[in-house]
């Protein structure tokens, strides 16, 4: 053994039949058994309560608004035609009713005011320029 040097030999065990060992292992499994005790309860209590009802959302300001916007009713667009701008009239043409015009003929009808338009100017400033 002088030649291997210091072995260690081991060390002593807890004394199990200690009373102060013993009485904290019987402390501690009682703390352990009154933990699963008051847990099981909770869950009974948890699962015997009432159901909470989801309060409804609250609405912003925001979306209040837009709620609202959506049932305004959209203000209907009036047609111009050519009767109104010459005659400055009520849109009867000859005692005809009214016709509807699509958005395209709309478009060419106001085209070709604006162009009757320019060459009364057009021809305004070459009777001026003689």
């Amino acid at each position: 053994y002088a030649e291997q040097g210091y072995a260690p030999l081991g060390k002593l065990g807890a004394d199990l039949d200690d009373p102060e060992l013993v009485e904290k292992r019987m402390k501690a499994e009682r703390m352990k058994a009154m933990a699963r005790e008051i847990q099981q309860e909770n869950k009974a209590r948890i699962a015997a309560a009432p159901k909470k009802k989801e309060k409804e959302k609250v609405l912003s300001t925001r979306e209040k608004a837009l709620q609202f916007a959506k049932n305004v009713p959209k203000p209907k667009q009036k047609m111009r035609g050519e009767t109104e701008s010459e005659d400055g009239g009520d849109g009867s043409t000859n005692g005809e009713p009214p016709v509807e015009l699509t958005p395209l003929e709309m478009l060419e009808l106001q085209h070709r005011l604006d162009q009757a338009k320019v060459e009364a100017i057009k021809k305004e400033l070459a009777g001026r320029g003689s």
